[in-house]
C-alpha cells in the first residue's frame, strides 16, 4: 500500500465510489490505513475549495472529504486503481486545513 492510492470503497455506496488513502509510507506495517472519502462532484454542489478539492480519478472528478478521515483495516482496502501522488500539494494542503486551520 502507498500514500494517496485510490481504493475503491470497500462499503460500495454509490455517492463515494473511492477512498483515497493518506497514511504516510512509513507505517505501512500498521494493519489499520487512514483513508478520506472520494465524492462524487455531481452529489456534492458546494465543495469549500481548500478542504475539499476536485480531484480526477479514472477520468471522473471527485470531492476529497478531508473533513471525514476514516480507519479502515488494510485487508480490507482492494488493489489500487489510481495514485494522486501529482496531486500532493492540494491534498497536504486540504489535511493543513483540517489539522491546522489554515
Amino acid at each position: 500500500m502507498a500514500r494517496f492510492d485510490v481504493h475503491p470503497n470497500p462499503e460500495r455506496t454509490p455517492e463515494v465510489p473511492f477512498v483515497l488513502d493518506v497514511q504516510a509510507d512509513l507505517l505501512d506495517g500498521v494493519t489499520t490505513r487512514v483513508v478520506l472519502p472520494l465524492y462524487r462532484l455531481h452529489l456534492y454542489p458546494r465543495p469549500a475549495r481548500r478542504l475539499n478539492p476536485v480531484l480526477e480519478v479514472l477520468g471522473e472528478p471527485l470531492v476529497l472529504l478531508a473533513h471525514l478521515p476514516a480507519t479502515l483495516p488494510a485487508k480490507a482496502l482492494p488493489p489500487p486503481v489510481a495514485n494522486l501522488s501529482a496531486e500532493h500539494d492540494r491534498i497536504v494542503d486540504a489535511l493543513d486545513m483540517l489539522f491546522q486551520g489554515f
